[in-house]
């Protein structure tokens, strides 16, 4: 075998190495740009979510704090304010997809998911989005049901439920005015409630007690509804409810199907008469146009003669006016009126016959209006009395036709009839679940949890990984929020780029609290040497860090990598900020 040449192998190495280095200079950029294009979101994500704790803690300090620590240790001690958080901020933007992965593969499930649903009951606490797990809120809900119904154990819901919640505070005092009781104990129940004494410790409980048992017993009935549609789910409604509808129609008698059909008639007719009229018309008019424009020639003429007359006028008073001086105006204002009526014979005589030649697709469109409206009341019932015998005549094909039209006009609204239903499936669940004691409702309800089917790290992660991103926060959704709230909550603290604090500046005075937070990074112009020693700006990117030394404030220039600065990938930019009127950076105006 010949041994091939030493200067063929480098050529071919040479090759192999420029080829490999011109896929560098076209994957690298590339790979950095979107790099930079997820700390850019995570970045802004997080400035929001800043702003979002801002809000919390000014609900409950009313004011600002500039210190991220100061912010934490306030809102993070209120079970509540971390509520409002869950449901303002996307905990899923503020990390890397990654990261994100890594945080819930490093949890120990499902015992970890057990353990905080186990907390919840124990503590008293609404389950909120963890109530699905497993169909967690039915069990539950079926375990309210069975002491509800049971003469020897309602009573121990008294001081279980809070009813006030349940029932909503409008809710509750009409029911309560809506019980007879004396009115000495009506007035001092009255005032008790008032100052939010439970109903359930009042003199009148026991008169009250069946309403408020019956609006529960309402709500769990409402819970419980089945076949109510997720809002993502439509399509499958949708072709669901049009083939029941479909089957509920051709199960109808002939003299049901002929009283809807008579009872659509005009709908139908309403939809198929222009299309019928454009094409009648033009045989109409071949045949009756010519004798009808004759005979009617005063009508049409006496419209196209008022059409000229306007314009003509218009003309006329534009050459008597124009540049003249206001004496010469005013007194065209006095006699103009005559001065028309003695011009216009004159005028007429003269133009109206050349204007006509001029416009005659305007006169033709006079005549043509005229016409059709006259003609087409005549030709409507008799062309709708042909358009039913053919209906009629061919009724099976027009049956597809006409149940196809009547679903189109009445889908819309069954669809928000389902969507109604939805929604207070979904109020009655919420409400149950953040009225109702769990821990000293259902008995054993440790047991319960024990036996629900909860995901592992994998399975969990497939949720959160495939949710759709325009429901919201996976973690939020899927009631899991707080599995990692340590971790998210830290996250949010730094720039993810160059890992330093956000810049919070408050205005705080006794009439006005604002604040602004900005991404670290920031950019300034500096003064660049260039060329023959010529001076530009520029833009350069900067961040303030504590110099070690005296714990002051320095500006530190930012400087992108070799390998960034060489190939030409996206230099360090500003991720943006959202200014002390709460208007994003990265909002368009008007958007």
């Amino acid at each position: 075998m010949a041994e091939r040449p030493r200067g063929n192998l480098l050529l071919e190495l040479a090759i192999v190495a420029l080829t490999l280095f011109l896929l560098f200079t076209i994957l690298y950029p590339k790979a950095t740009w979107k790099k930079q294009a997820e700390l850019q979101s995570i970045c802004r994500a997080r400035i929001e979510a800043t702003q979002q704790v801002e809000f919390q803690y000014m609900n409950l300090m009313n004011t600002y704090e500039d210190t991220l620590d100061s912010l934490m240790k306030v809102v993070c001690s209120d079970s509540s304010l971390l509520m409002g958080l869950d449901t303002t901020v996307n905990w899923d933007g503020i990390v890397a997809k990654d990261d994100l992965e890594k945080m819930v593969l490093g949890k120990s499930l499902p015992e970890d998911l057990r353990s905080l649903i186990d907390e919840k009951i124990g503590e008293g606490r609404p389950l909120g989005r963890l109530a699905k797990w497993d169909s967690l809120e039915y069990r539950l809900i079926d375990s309210l049901k069975t002491v509800l119904s049971k003469a020897d154990t309602s009573e121990l819901l008294d001081n279980r439920v809070d009813w006030r919640r349940l029932v909503g505070e409008s809710g509750f005092w009409d029911i309560y005015e809506a019980v007879d009781l004396p009115t000495s104990v009506k007035n001092s129940t009255r005032k008790d409630l008032r100052k939010d004494v439970p109903i359930q410790t009042t003199k009148a409980w026991n008169k009250c007690r069946p309403a408020f048992l019956d609006t529960l017993a309402d709500f769990i009935q409402v819970a419980e509804m089945k076949g109510v549609w997720e809002k993502d789910q439509k399509e499958d409604w949708e072709m669901q409810a049009k083939a029941e509808w479909l089957a509920r129609m051709d199960a109808m008698s002939e003299t049901d199907v002929d009283s809807i059909w008579r009872a659509n008639q005009d709908h139908f007719w309403d939809r198929d008469k222009e299309q019928i009229w454009s094409v009648d018309r033009k045989k109409l008019w071949k045949k009756e146009g010519d004798a009808w424009k004759e005979a009617n020639k005063d009508t049409w003429m006496r419209l196209v003669e008022h059409e000229w007359e306007l314009r003509t006028k218009k003309e006329w008073t534009r050459e008597h006016t124009e540049g003249q001086p206001d004496t010469v105006l005013k007194a065209f204002e006095e006699v103009k009126d005559s001065l028309w009526r003695v011009d216009i014979e004159i005028l007429h005589a003269e133009q109206f016959e050349k204007w006509r030649k001029k416009e005659k697709k305007y006169e033709q469109k006079v005549i043509d209006d005229i016409w059709e409206i006259e003609r087409k009341a005549t030709w409507e019932p008799q062309a709708r009395q042909k358009w039913v015998d053919k209906k009629n005549k061919e009724f099976d094909k027009f049956w597809i036709d006409l149940k196809e039209g009547m679903w189109n006009d009445i889908r819309t609204d069954l669809w928000l009839a389902e969507e109604k239903k939805l929604t207070h499936k979904q109020h009655a669940l919420n409400v149950i679940d953040q009225s109702i004691l769990w821990r000293e409702v259902v008995p054993g309800y440790a047991d319960v949890v024990n036996s629900l089917k909860l995901p592992d790290n994998k399975a969990l992660w497939e949720k959160i990984r495939s949710y759709d991103v325009k429901k919201g926060s996976a973690l939020v959704n899927l009631g899991v929020s707080s599995l990692f709230r340590d971790v998210l909550l830290d996250s949010i603290a730094l720039c993810p780029e160059i890992h330093l604090p956000y810049l919070i500046d408050v205005e705080d005075t006794t009439t006005i609290k604002k604040v602004s937070i900005a991404c670290p990074i920031q950019e300034k112009e500096f003064e660049k040497r260039i060329f023959l020693f010529k001076k530009v700006a520029v833009k350069r990117p900067y961040c303030v860090v504590k110099d070690p030394a005296t714990g002051e404030p320095v500006e530190k220039l930012l400087k992108p990598g070799f390998f960034q600065k060489v190939f030409g990938a996206r230099v360090i930019e500003p991720h943006g900020e959202i200014d002390k009127e709460g208007k994003k950076s990265w909002v368009k105006k008007g958007s």
